[in-house]
């Protein structure tokens, strides 16, 4: 995420988190300095901005009481009887502020791997053009296993991926900066085997059932814990959220298309194939019919002499 300052009158940037910790701890920058970042309405000082709460570390007044513990949905939390949990945001709030979407912004990359994936493989000849809408059990992980090398060159170098960007997330080291290729390599393949289960169905939704009750209960994922990542949430701009819809949709409409441009595979169990077959007869029957002209109207009987 890219940062701007006022300093001076003048506006200056852009700058990562980590140059910003660099201006102040050597005085450059002060907490009360104004910055702004894509998707806030106005400038705020650096100290009340959301995205920068970790670079000023709250010291709490020994005078006053300590806060009211945030409510959840089992009653408040308490932190000492749960010293694993790194976050003061209720189960309710991690779910729909963070983990939601998380989960929809790997989706997306994980559509845009897909397509690359078969495009490169339609365009060789490696892959039949219909495995697009009914892949082999061997083609499901391929995409995503894929990503893991394409997703940690994007956090090393952006500290962000298509789909993260859509949505406003940004994974940074613990000193501010994007974090190393070894590290983001390691990351995205713990999150392939432990959060989206190798790509594979059944596996895939037990994983993301195991990740999502270990996040919820304590603040932060299998994969950031394990590298010290850090993980940010910006507002999301409408025009943003539209475009990922637009998205989906056009994701969804590619891999359909083949099913009916193509036959169907000769290794299709039988049962796959008594369903899609009279879906797809009926479709393309109806598709050819719009395509073909009208017939002539027939001409009208000539008056008996």
């Amino acid at each position: 995420m890219d940062f701007y300052v006022l300093s001076g009158g003048e506006r200056q940037g852009p700058f990562r988190i980590f140059q910003l910790k660099e201006k102040l701890e050597t005085g450059l920058l002060t907490p009360d300095a104004l910055g702004w970042h894509n998707g806030m309405e106005a400038w705020l000082p650096l100290s009340e901005m959301s995205a920068l709460t970790g670079l000023f570390p709250k010291v709490p007044d020994p005078a006053l009481p300590p806060p009211l513990p945030e409510m959840d949905e089992d009653g408040p939390l308490d932190l000492e009887a749960n010293p694993r949990r790194l976050t003061q945001l209720t189960k309710g709030q991690l779910f729909w502020r963070q983990a939601v979407p998380r989960f929809f912004a790997r989706l997306f990359d994980t559509w845009v791997a897909t397509l690359l994936v078969y495009a490169t493989g339609i365009a060789t000849g490696w892959i039949e053009p219909i495995r697009l809408s009914l892949p082999t059990l061997w083609l499901l992980p391929l995409p995503s296993f894929l990503w893991i090398f394409a997703e940690a060159f994007l956090l090393s170098r952006f500290g962000t991926t298509p789909g993260k960007a859509l949505l406003g997330i940004h994974v940074s080291s613990e000193d501010g900066g994007p974090p190393s290729y070894s590290a983001a390599l390691t990351r995205s393949l713990v999150i392939w085997l432990r959060g989206w289960g190798l790509g594979i169905d059944l596996l895939w939704h037990l994983s993301l059932a195991l990740s999502l009750f270990f996040f919820l209960q304590t603040g932060i994922t299998w994969w950031d814990a394990s590298r010290r990542t850090v993980v940010t949430h910006s507002p999301v701009r409408p025009e943003l959220i539209m475009l990922f819809i637009l998205g989906a949709i056009g994701f969804s409409v590619v891999r359909t298309i083949p099913v009916f441009l193509y036959p169907l595979p000769p290794d299709l169990p039988a049962s796959q194939r008594d369903m899609w077959e009279p879906q797809i007869k009926q479709i393309q029957e109806e598709w050819n019919r719009l395509r073909s002209p009208a017939p002539a109207p027939a001409p009208a009987p000539k008056p008996a002499a």
